[in-house]
């Protein structure tokens, strides 16, 4: 398990060469400059081996965030990375922050006075990484199989200490029951609540698929086997895809014991392999939060064999993704925090651009019906998971994973990873909060194929 960040493998760890001094002391230079011009909302400490240093102005009851400097190559991190830096200076211990919430967001609201911190050495960077993602690495089978296994197969004893019971590695859907999307911070979080939440996204998708006891289901994306069991329960009968050997195996025991083995199926296989005899078998395909592995330019492909798979006359598709606001797309994305350290290659559509892909890849064969956005209900999701991990990530659990990477036993890794487990739950939630990250749902039937007959 590689715990190295990029600006470590450039130039290291340790300012004290005279070069790398003098980079990091022109790097804290320019960033203060930034800092200077570039605050209007917010306040920011500084404290470093020079002293205390303020950007902007705290409004009446406002605090301000306090960084503090515990590495002072954490400017060339920000000079090299901009804000991926910012994450793995973090995540590396060259900094503490009294608020590191507080920081992101305070880095949203300044995010057009402090976009200069973007240099030009990580713009071409973040221009190459963009190209290449949309124009050279087009997710092709081996590419989709080692992003799969790069995201999920970290260990299923791992992903499970912080998912719950449940297992659902995509966003809950909160109601009163939990106190809603804000119980958790106006209440406080009881047990069972998120797996209560789960199981309702999950009902929510067999309502939205119109699935009837008897009739198939194709899941593209199986996780590890939650809906596919849910659906199996209603008596449907499921045939499940997946690229990780290691989901299959969990999805495969926990069908196993709820006594479905016999109706739902799991394959390790992607969508562009799917065999003749799912052609045209399927009453509704159900894909949950896996579209930002498949990208735009195999868009045209995948709907395509969702089409193919569905049964002419009377099918249904619900597909969910994490999207861009239409005012911040493109098909072009620069690497960030989230797909160079959890998710490489994924690629984030816009409401309307996927519209436009369906339209484009199925001819008119598949209707719009639905759409939705329940951004906002990732955000407590995330918290949750956030908690989970800390509750759970100690003892027997670190042993079990010291076992299968043993670089973990170094107890500076070991922090570098747990650290880079919280800081991507604060950052995505922070992203949903402030809806600079959306999530949607968009359900597609056949022409003409209405959920119920009146008159």
């Amino acid at each position: 398990m590689d715990t190295l960040t990029f600006c470590s493998r450039i130039i290291g760890d340790n300012p004290s060469s005279v070069i790398i001094g003098s980079f990091v002391r022109f790097a804290r230079a320019r960033a203060f400059q930034i800092l200077h011009s570039g605050v209007t909302r917010g306040q920011l400490v500084i404290i470093d081996a020079q002293g205390k240093h303020v950007f902007g102005k705290a409004n009446d009851g406002e605090t301000p965030v306090e960084l503090r400097v515990m590495n002072e190559i954490m400017w060339g991190e920000l000079f090299l990375s901009h804000d991926v830096g910012l994450g793995e200076a973090w995540i590396q211990g060259h900094f503490e922050v009294s608020d590191l919430k507080g920081l992101l967001n305070f880095c949203l609201d300044n995010r057009d006075g402090l976009s200069r911190l973007a240099t030009s050495i990580n713009s071409l960077l973040s221009y190459y990484s963009a190209w290449a993602i949309s124009s050279v690495f087009r997710q092709n089978l081996k590419m989709a199989k080692s992003t799969v296994q790069f995201s999920y197969d970290v260990s299923n004893l791992f992903i499970q200490s912080f998912l719950g019971e449940g297992m659902q590695y995509s966003a809950a859907m909160w109601s009163e029951a939990e106190g809603g999307v804000y119980g958790d911070i106006a209440t406080g979080s009881k047990e069972g609540d998120l797996d209560a939440a789960q199981s309702r996204k999950v009902q929510f998708y067999l309502q939205q698929a119109r699935l009837r006891p008897g009739q198939r289901l194709l899941e593209i994306g199986s996780g590890w086997g939650g809906l596919a069991i849910a659906a199996g329960r209603l008596g449907c009968v499921v045939d499940s895809i997946t690229l990780s050997v290691e989901q299959k195996q969990l999805a495969d025991e926990r069908i196993a014991e709820a006594g479905l083995s016999d109706t739902v199926h799991v394959h390790v296989c992607d969508y562009r392999q799917m065999p003749p005899s799912f052609e045209h078998a399927f009453d509704a395909c159900i894909s949950c939060e896996m579209l930002e592995a498949v990208g735009p330019s195999n868009y045209v492909a995948y709907f395509a064999a969702v089409d193919w798979a569905l049964k002419r006359d009377k099918g249904t598709m619900i597909v969910s993704t994490s999207t861009q606001p239409e005012h911040r797309y493109s098909k072009y994305q620069s690497e960030d925090f989230a797909r160079r350290h959890h998710w490489p290659n994924h690629f984030l559509p816009s409401a309307t651009s996927l519209i436009t892909a369906i339209q484009s890849a199925t001819h008119g064969r598949l209707v719009l019906n639905c759409v939705g956005d329940y951004g906002i209900h990732y955000a407590r999701t995330l918290r949750e998971w956030s908690r989970g991990f800390q509750k759970n990530f100690h003892g027997p659990l670190v042993e079990h994973m010291q076992e299968q990477y043993p670089a973990l036993k170094d107890p500076k890794n070991l922090e570098v990873f747990k650290r880079k487990w919280l800081y991507i739950f604060l950052y995505a939630e922070v992203g949903y909060v402030r809806a600079y990250t959306s999530l949607h749902y968009f359900t597609y039937t056949r022409p003409e194929n209405v959920s119920e007959i009146c008159g």
